[in-house]
């Protein structure tokens, strides 16, 4: 799911950090993270206008859960602003290596590539419809403008065109998309 058109391309940013003794370090595309390792990441917004974000975790077996914000909450990030989670305590992110893995480790490495997803909207979206734990979970019609209307007919397999009703300042959204390769520990 992408949006080259968007103003907001390019002008938001996702970054990852890793908990190595005694102090944080960049998680970058091909950086080995050891199932347990502690990470954080940051937001930035060098937008004009406030952002509403959603950080998927799009998982080694298929599974894909809601990291940030809370479920039925809406994080907003202010113009020019940022917001990091994963610092405070209380609020450890700690990765792990599936139980249950899409390949037999002893004919492989137990390692496989792990994505992070943020969803980056000028208006609040709710993106439950998204969630699965290998199968969709629920059915209904999602919520957040013309985001989570597009999202939803995603999930569907429908073909679904963006449009503001005449007036109204269209939504807009962009994506951010990183990674890192997730191993079972040494």
């Amino acid at each position: 799911m992408r949006n080259p058109g968007s103003r907001l391309s390019g002008r938001v940013d996702l970054e990852i950090r890793r908990l190595s003794p005694g102090r944080w370090e960049e998680v970058v595309e091909d950086t080995v993270v050891i199932s347990g390792d502690r990470l954080s990441f940051r937001i930035v917004n060098r937008h004009e206008d406030t952002v509403y974000v959603n950080l998927l975790d799009l998982g080694l077996t298929g599974q894909v859960d809601l990291l940030y914000p809370a479920p039925g909450a809406q994080a907003a990030v202010a113009p020019q602003g940022s917001v990091e989670v994963g610092i405070r305590a209380g609020e450890e992110i700690n990765v792990y290596m599936p139980s249950v893995l899409p390949f037999d480790p002893r004919q492989s490495s137990a390692a496989g590539r792990e994505v992070l997803k943020l969803i980056v909207s000028t208006q609040p979206i709710d993106l439950w419809m998204l969630l699965q734990d290998g199968v969709r979970r629920g059915g209904g019609e999602g919520g957040g403008g013309e985001v989570g209307k597009i999202l939803a007919e995603a999930v569907r397999g429908r073909e679904v065109r963006a449009h503001a009703p005449l007036g109204e300042v269209p939504e807009d959204w962009t994506t951010v998309e990183r990674s890192f390769i997730l191993r079972s520990e040494a």
